[in-house]
């Protein structure tokens, strides 16, 4: 949902309200899940064009999409929560019921409240300031970042008089361009790998930071390998830096895929859900 430029200027992710959390969720990339004034559709069948395509040869069971007023994936923010989960498609769960996706599992696993912050598409960057607010607001016990690639950028386009932020990969145009004049080729061209590192290593940072002041147990990962090899450098005082995500090792589950046939399916949640237990609860 872009918003006004006064408004941008005003957004300090370290002094705002819960509802400033909004610039950085769905609402802020995906206008079809707004009906009437501004109002958030709470319920969709299909998330992507690629589960249109694949849902006749999904043989799981069906599912819905539910969302919160802020965007969420889970409904009704609690004051407080035993396990936060951020990141992005994988902590969304896109293309998979929510009850099979890697916090869920984990959460009834261990019998502790749970809440989705993943985002479809979320840069570390909108992670890191979606953290910034959330965790001003919730009392949060442990938290977990399953981190998407670094090279993934939050940037701020604007049209007319309103800005919308949004994130996006090299190969991944959209409709940034034509709408925002955007163009992801250029961007990547004229700025070097290692600026996109030594972001990266701010906003973790950051993300250290917050959990220790807050007394948040934290613990950081990703599906990225040249991330997680990126995070294994990095001098963490506070964070834990747990089980990079990978593959089951049972070859039954070599095929197994999300409703999109594009994201990882529920054996690979469960999975990486069982590699973490003991680094997460003990």
């Amino acid at each position: 949902m872009p918003i006004p430029i006064n408004e941008l200027l005003r957004l300090n992710v370290f002094d705002c309200g819960i509802e400033n959390v909004k610039a950085y969720t769905l609402l802020s990339t995906r206008p079809d899940l707004l009906v009437r004034a501004g109002v958030i559709r709470r319920q969709v069948p299909i998330f992507s064009t690629l589960e249109q395509d694949y849902k006749d040869k999904w043989v799981h069971e069906d599912f819905d999409y539910k969302f919160s007023e802020l965007g969420f994936r889970d409904i009704d923010l609690p004051a407080q929560i035993d396990l936060a989960a951020f990141g992005c498609s994988y902590t969304f769960g896109l293309g998979l019921p929510e009850h099979t996706t890697w916090h869920k599992v984990l959460a009834k696993h261990n019998n502790v409240s749970v809440y989705n912050f993943g985002q479809p598409g979320a840069s570390i960057k909108s992670i890191t300031d979606m953290f910034h607010i959330v965790s001003n607001h919730v009392k949060i016990d442990r938290a977990i970042f399953l981190l998407p690639t670094y090279m993934r950028f939050l940037i701020a386009g604007q049209r007319v008089d309103r800005v919308k932020l949004f994130s996006f990969l090299p190969q991944s145009k959209r409709t940034v361009d034509t709408l925002y004049g955007v163009n992801p080729d250029l961007f990547y061209k004229h700025i070097p790998d290692i600026e996109f590192i030594r972001k990266m290593k701010d906003d973790v940072y950051a993300i250290e930071h917050i959990a220790k002041h807050k007394n948040i147990k934290l613990f950081i990962s990703s599906w990225d390998r040249p991330t997680y090899d990126l995070l294994k450098i990095m001098d963490f005082k506070y964070a834990k830096l747990i089980e990079e995500w990978t593959c089951p090792k049972d070859p039954s589950t070599k095929e197994d895929l999300a409703r999109d046939k594009l994201h990882p399916g529920m054996a690979h949640h469960k999975y990486w859900a069982e590699e973490i237990q003991h680094q997460v609860f003990t």
